[in-house]
């Protein structure tokens, strides 16, 4: 019995697999299809609980530079979310607004400094794109450098709809930073 799970955002996981699995199998293979909600909107948590039922991709988590029991984790759909014991118990993290968040780093010479990086959010003052941290990731900003200066992206969406994606650290300056965004790679 092959399932096709439908999780946040009303994406379909698993729908191409199926099919591809159809179309290769043996032509006698019968497929038993059963749809599964797992939004937030079927959960019998509290919706308006920010530690409710949000689903998603959890990116690697960013870990604290010497505190081996700190951690810090991008959902997909979820928000932000912190450890505090290497694992066993997750908070989500309010301060921080985007949602859609994609990648999360400590400066690894700095333990104070986090950055994110996250997916449109669809506001009207968009969130997202780069969020910094400088207080151990209690309070979050999107800096004003973190914006794309006009004509730099092929769209003008990657400007007004900021999207950022993976953050790595130079090696050997922990002040600079490279984050991949819709509008190239900033620094």
């Amino acid at each position: 019995r092959m399932k096709a799970v439908i999780g946040a955002k009303g994406r379909c996981i698993g729908l191409a697999a199926a099919a591809l699995f159809a179309l290769s199998g043996p032509a006698t293979a019968q497929i038993t299809w059963s749809i599964d909600n797992i939004s937030p909107v079927s959960s019998d948590r509290d919706g308006s609980d920010p530690n409710s039922a949000s689903g998603g991709r959890v990116n690697k988590p960013g870990a604290h530079p010497s505190n081996t029991n700190l951690y810090f984790a991008a959902s997909d759909w979820g928000g932000l979310y912190r450890t505090t014991d290497a694992g066993p118990n997750w908070t989500y993290v309010p301060g921080h607004r985007p949602q859609a968040v994609w990648d999360v780093e400590y400066n690894p010479s700095n333990a104070s400094r986090l950055v994110t990086t996250s997916r449109f959010d669809g506001r009207t003052t968009p969130q997202s794109g780069i969020n910094v941290s400088t207080d151990g990731g209690v309070t979050w900003s999107r800096p004003a450098s973190a914006l794309p200066a006009a004509g730099d992206c092929l769209f003008a969406v990657d400007r007004t709809e900021p999207e950022a994606f993976g953050i790595a650290y130079d090696p050997s300056n922990s002040n600079r930073i490279f984050v991949g965004t819709g509008c190239g790679l900033a620094v």
